[in-house]
């Protein structure tokens, strides 16, 4: 699954991400992505004073460009 947002909002995209795996623990995993382009950052792992999984690094937020907006991702997998 692609979880995907238009916002660079963490209450929208790390957090929202981090509850899924903490929730659900070994039943899903974060995919690494990658990426043709260069303008991205890995996911945040804290902001302001909460924590979020390690694992959320594994997400990506893609920075705005003269071609587009900028955006999150994150790729989950059901593990079975």
């Amino acid at each position: 699954m692609l979880y995907c947002t238009c916002s660079f909002a963490p209450e929208e995209n790390e957090a929202i991400v981090s509850h899924l795996v903490n929730k659900v623990g070994d039943e899903a995993e974060l995919l690494p992505i990658d990426l043709p382009i260069d303008h991205w950052q890995p996911g945040l792992t804290s902001f302001n004073e909460t924590e979020f999984d390690q694992a959320i690094a594994s997400t990506r937020r893609i920075l705005p460009n003269e071609l587009f907006d900028g955006f999150f991702l994150a790729k989950i997998a059901k593990r079975g």
